[in-house]
Parts: C-alpha cells; structure tokens; sequence
C-alpha cells in the first residue's frame, strides 16, 4: 500500500469516526431533550396540566364549528390562552401581527370575565394605539395600521408588554378557576 492509499484510507477513517461520533452526540442530545420535556411534564402544576387539555378540546371545536360556533366560556378560554401565549412569546406586536390579534376587542372581554382587571386595562390601552382606538378584525388591514403606527405607539406597546410580564394577576390561576366554573360550557371537556 502506497502511501497516497494510506493518506486517503486514513482520511476515510477519520470522516466516518467523526459522522460516528456526530450521530452519538446527536441521540445524547435528543434523549436529553426528551428527559427534559419528561420532567418538566412530570412537574407541571395539575391545574397547568388540566387547562392544556381544555385547550387541545377547544381548538379542536374551533377547527369544527368556528369562533362563532364555540360556547361563551370557550370563547373566553380561547381569548385568554392565545393572547397570554402570544404576548409571552413577543409581544402584543406579534399578538397584532398574527391571526388571534383578530379577537383583541374580545379579549378585553375575557379577561375582565375572569377577573383579571389589571390585566384588562393592559389590555384595553394596547389595542388604543390603533385609529380608532381599537385594531381592525381584518388581518390586512391590521397588518396596514401596524405598519404605519408612530414611533410613540410602538414605545407604548413595548411599555405595555413589559406591564404584561409583570403578572401582576396570576392568570393561570384566573382562567383555572374560571373553567372549573363554567365547566358545563365546554363540551368535549
């Protein structure tokens, strides 16, 4: 064997080591995640636990009937979960940006229908940057307003994002005890 052949079997050797190792690397990594996703489902709070339920429940009659088409009390759940999870994800501008920024009026509905004053006038001042101090149910001409809000509106939403974080209501706990109370009004529950 020459000495080429030996320089190429060598890199040979050294290329599959390294796809070896990369490929091990890569399952530690992937059971790691997935212990990860065991434990925090293992530690989340039963009442967390129950609401994600209610959530797959609700989506799913939202995919069947529409908005109009679910109960009052799904309506308030859909509200609560989908602003809570887009404003904690970025911001009321991607609350406004995406599909459930067509429910914002309603939104200040369900959270004052849980109690979550507070959390209502965050709420209420947010969707007053728009004209007419309320976004537009359509999301074209949302996504037009959002383009042209002045520089202060966005400051005001990025201050009214960080009075969101705040928590100063426990919104989890609301929307809990909220369900548990309506709990005839959701029928695949």
């Amino acid at each position: 064997m020459n000495r080429k052949s030996i320089l190429i079997l060598l890199v040979i050797c050294s290329v599959i080591i390294v796809a070896i190792y990369r490929h091990q690397k890569k399952r530690e990594l992937r059971e790691k995640a997935r212990q990860a996703v065991k434990s925090a489902l293992e530690n989340m709070p039963e009442e967390l636990k129950f609401l994600m339920t209610i959530s797959d429940n609700v989506f799913n009659r939202l995919k069947k009937v529409g908005f109009e088409g679910l109960t009052n009390a799904e309506k308030v759940f859909f509200c609560v979960w989908t602003l809570e999870g887009e404003v904690n994800n970025g911001g009321f501008d991607q609350f406004f940006f995406n599909s459930f920024g067509d429910y914002a009026v309603e939104a200040v509905n369900a959270f004052e229908e849980i109690g979550a004053s507070k959390t209502t006038e965050i709420i209420r001042h947010a969707n007053s940057v728009f004209k007419n101090g309320r976004p537009p149910k359509d999301w074209n001409a949302r996504q037009e307003e959002l383009t042209r809000l002045p520089k202060s509106a966005q400051e005001t939403l990025r201050h009214l994002d960080n009075e969101f974080y705040k928590y100063d209501e426990d919104i989890t706990k609301l929307l809990y005890e909220f369900v548990v109370k309506h709990h005839s009004e959701f029928p695949d529950a």
